[in-house]
């Protein structure tokens, strides 16, 4: 998705594109799944400005059942902003990959029921209080001395 700078007309460039979402190299996205792309770009003085939305749908593993669970990604609101100076083409793809990475979510969990079931292995999960604070395995310093002792 390389788009040379010379190629953009002075009334702008609208670009669509589908692309694996194995180009991007994140590890969280699992399966054969599309990203598509649809930018408008044009020219800015000395830059050139980059708008559009990017749309993904995929799976991903959740972090409390380990089951495969959809995930969307709309983003509808891309801007950026790129000196003409500082390159002859734009690269869209690793601006693209910046971006999903950006708005992913650091663990994403299935939505579970009224009941607390997850959806996908029907396993309750309404024991667990997510914000209850969790008490150390073993203290840290007493692990330090052990160490000490042993040196």
């Amino acid at each position: 998705m390389i788009i040379p700078i010379a190629s953009i007309p002075e009334i702008g460039l609208d670009f669509e594109h589908t692309i694996p979402a194995t180009t991007l190299e994140i590890s969280e996205i699992q399966g054969d799944h599309h990203i598509h792309c649809k930018f408008h770009l044009s020219h800015q003085d000395d830059a050139i400005l980059l708008r559009g939305e990017i749309h993904l749908q995929a799976t991903t593993t959740c972090v409390r059942c380990l089951d495969a669970i959809p995930l969307h990604i709309h983003i509808t609101d891309f801007v950026l902003l790129v000196e003409k100076s500082s390159t002859e083409a734009i690269d869209l793809l690793p601006l693209v990959r910046e971006e999903i990475l950006l708005v992913m979510p650091q663990y994403a969990k299935c939505q579970l029921d009224a009941q607390g079931n997850c959806p996908i292995t029907g396993k309750n999960w309404s024991n667990l209080n997510e914000f209850a604070p969790h008490s150390p395995l073993s203290d840290p310093w007493s692990e330090l001395d052990k160490l000490k002792k042993t040196i």
